[in-house]
């Protein structure tokens, strides 16, 4: 059985995120970029199944495979996160839900939300994620080389 990759392709002027899954990462890249307006660009691999990124990031899906590249996702694609961090930041959203007094206009929800979220990040210092970034290029780096001998 071929080995699939779980991949997030960013199509940055949209700023989307793609999650799929491929055997063979590059060409799915090219085939995307066949009927894409825009250059798209490759930001991550990794070893999860691509059902369970969905459903770790269901609350950014824009369309099927296609999530707002924001928050907790572009923290996890960018190595800031790791998958368990993104799962207990969204447990902790869930459980604390925003009660505002009076009339609350959409914006201000959003603004509410966000400013919990930033939070719940802080416990993630500055130290762990120096550490975190090094781990992910490590791996960033080795999982390439696998995609460019595929």
């Amino acid at each position: 059985m071929r080995q699939e990759y779980t991949y997030f392709i960013l199509a940055p002027v949209l700023n989307k995120v793609k999650i799929g899954k491929a055997h063979k990462v590059s060409e799915r890249l090219d085939h995307l970029q066949t009927g894409s307006p825009e250059l798209l660009q490759l930001l991550r691999v990794v070893p999860f199944d691509e059902r369970e990124m969905h459903e770790l990031f269901k609350r950014f899906r824009v369309h099927r495979e296609w999530f707002e590249y924001t928050g907790e996702l572009k923290a996890f694609v960018e190595g800031r996160l790791t998958a368990d961090q993104v799962r207990e930041v969204g447990r902790a959203l869930e459980s604390e839900p925003i009660t505002c007094k009076g009339e609350v206009t959409e914006d201000q929800y959003w603004l509410d939300k966000q400013s919990r979220l930033k939070q719940l990040l802080l416990p993630f210092d500055s130290d762990q994620r120096k550490s975190t970034y090094a781990a992910n290029d490590v791996y960033n780096e080795r999982a390439e080389a696998r995609i460019r001998a595929i």
